[in-house]
């Protein structure tokens, strides 16, 4: 898809972070034809993360780790374009820790139309009736 036709959203559980020791912050946009995730760590401890999506057609450069306080990553989400959907699509990534989710939203171009099956040949005009030939002699 071109730029213009991916948007994300990211959804919290009820917007507000966390608490807890390690937390972790996300925010996503739209790079060209990808998304960008950026995880940021905070509070006193790492935060072991991961990453899984609902789509088959989407790819995640990577789906877990470990981020230290202060640390930040980004992971890049890329549409595999023979595997998604022909038409508008919705796609959700979940974050945890957190119960977040980004919302990504794309249109998939139609399958290239595949040829027709040729028609079949009508079938031959039924032939005319003849003329009646002459009579038998008596």
């Amino acid at each position: 898809p071109r730029a213009a036709d991916l948007s994300v959203s990211v959804i919290g559980p009820d917007g507000r972070p966390v608490p807890g020791p390690g937390r972790l912050t996300l925010e996503a946009q739209p790079s060209g034809t990808t998304t960008l995730i950026t995880l940021r760590a905070s509070g006193g401890e790492p935060v072991v993360w991961s990453m899984t999506t609902d789509a088959p057609w989407l790819r995640l450069s990577r789906t877990g780790g470990v981020l230290r306080p202060g640390q930040s990553l980004t992971v890049v989400v890329t549409v595999d374009h023979t595997s998604e959907p022909a038409g508008r699509w919705s796609a959700r990534v979940a974050v945890a820790p957190g119960g977040s989710t980004v919302t990504i939203e794309g249109r998939g171009s139609a399958p290239e139309p595949s040829p027709s099956p040729p028609r079949p040949s009508p079938p031959p005009p039924d032939p005319a009736p003849s003329a009646p030939g002459p009579s038998p002699a008596p």
